[in-house]
Order: structure tokens, then sequence, then C-alpha cells
């Protein structure tokens, strides 16, 4: 078994402003990650205020573009993450007010009878 990989930058991340792709880990090991190890990568990144679009996500665990934006769909159904107006998932209370989804009142289509 293998020991953690020493992340880029010397492991400040969000603090030193390093962008997310230069956090990268320094031992490529996309291709060994089954699914909840992507999920989680992802959810970590998200949970330090990242803000990720499809293309940054696929790269990030090694998925096609499809398959991340399935992905983020998937987790958008367990955690509060949405796409903001940019089109990068971000978690629900990283929005600015004027950005967050609104509830519309759904109007019927067809009169009852």
């Amino acid at each position: 078994m293998r020991a953690p990989a020493a992340v880029e930058g010397g492991g400040e991340g969000a603090a030193s402003g390093a962008s997310f792709s230069a956090r990268r880990t320094s031992v490529d090991l996309k291709g060994d990650l089954v699914a909840q190890e992507r999920a989680a990568k992802v959810t970590w990144a998200l949970a330090e205020g990242e803000r990720l679009n499809v293309q940054d996500v696929a790269e990030f665990v090694g998925l096609t573009r499809t398959g991340a934006y399935r992905m983020m769909h998937k987790l958008a159904r367990a955690i509060p993450i949405t796409i903001d107006a940019t089109g990068r998932w971000v978690r629900m209370d990283k929005l600015a007010p004027e950005a967050a989804p609104t509830l519309t009142k759904r109007v019927r289509r067809y009169p009852q009878r």
C-alpha cells in the first residue's frame, strides 16, 4: 500500500492562494479511483470553497466531461451544491444572494375540471 501523495505547493491549499489546478497530487492515481473516491475528492474541494466547472472535475478525477457532469448531478442530490451564473459548481452557502436559485410557483397548464 502506498503512502498518501504530497500536495504540490507545500500543502497550504486555498490559504496560500494556489489555484485548483496547481494543487494536484504528485502521484497520478486517477485510474485507480473508484466512484466513491472520486466523489469524495470533489466534495472535499467544494467544501474548501473551490468553484469547479465540469472540465475541472473531469481532469481532477480522471473522467470524461459526460462522466463528470453525471457525477456532479448525483452529488447535487446529496449535498447542497449548485451551478452559479458562470457555469461553475459551488456550495450553495458560497453563492452571492442575488445569484441564489429561487423557487417559483408551479403554474398549471390545463384548467381543472
